[in-house]
């Protein structure tokens, strides 16, 4: 392996690491990275190489120069139902030559891309992908819960004229927020067991709380993509 800094590159690519299949053989896999590449993608890329290349086994250490690549965006990625707007990975060609391109945007609207060989094991292409899936999971759950909540409170909270009578039934709240569901979840649920709104919604009502369909189905996705 190596890692190539060029401090004084502007585009692609600023940063490139290379498997070879020898000290001074050829090139098995290239990945090259531009000036604006996010530290975690790097670094995120970087921890899986080392811990392929720890294993006692050599067997298992050359995963990270011969693992099996990726044929499809699924090999690297969960399928979900909503479109990804922040970050993308697609075929590309250069020079004729087939790869894979990780692209995305920084906070100033910037563009930046990672370019990986076609022969890149895709175990290494998705752990670049995983540090920006996870901001993508974190912003959208915060999302919904912030509408989750502010649905709740206009649908449970009297207005000031309706204001009820002491002695008035309370209404039921309609479940728990997602944080608290997805709490329970991460809880009760362990690693390798199965995870699905069924299991989320059986544990969380074993608690005594109340959940709904869709809330259990929202928790179950993005306890699923925390467990990739």
């Amino acid at each position: 392996m190596r890692i190539e800094d060029d401090p004084e590159a502007t585009w692609e690519p600023a940063l490139t690491v290379t498997a070879y299949t020898s000290a001074a053989g050829d090139v098995l896999w290239r990945a090259e990275l531009s000036a604006c590449t996010p530290d975690a993608v790097f670094e995120s890329l970087l921890c899986a190489l080392a811990r392929d290349l720890a294993q006692p086994n050599p067997r298992d250490q050359r995963r990270a120069l011969r693992g099996p690549r990726a044929e499809s965006v699924s090999a690297c990625l969960p399928e979900n139902n909503w479109r990804r707007r922040s970050f993308g990975l697609e075929r590309s060609f250069r020079d004729s030559v087939l790869a894979w391109t990780l692209w995305g945007k920084d906070e100033k609207d910037e563009r930046w891309q990672v370019r990986f060989a076609d022969a890149t094991p895709a175990h290494l292409v998705a752990a670049a992908c995983r540090p920006l899936l996870e901001e993508e999971e974190r912003r959208r759950a915060e999302s919904t819960l912030a509408a989750m909540l502010s649905c709740d409170l206009d649908d449970t909270a009297p207005s000031p004229a309706e204001e009820p009578a002491k002695d008035a039934p309370r209404k039921r709240a309609k479940g728990a927020p997602l944080e608290t569901v997805l709490r329970i979840a991460r809880e009760d649920l362990p690693e390798g067991s199965p995870v699905n709104s069924r299991a989320v919604a059986a544990a969380v009502r074993a608690r005594g709380v109340g959940v709904s369909t869709r809330r259990a189905q929202e928790a179950a996705s993005i306890l699923k993509a925390d467990r990739l």
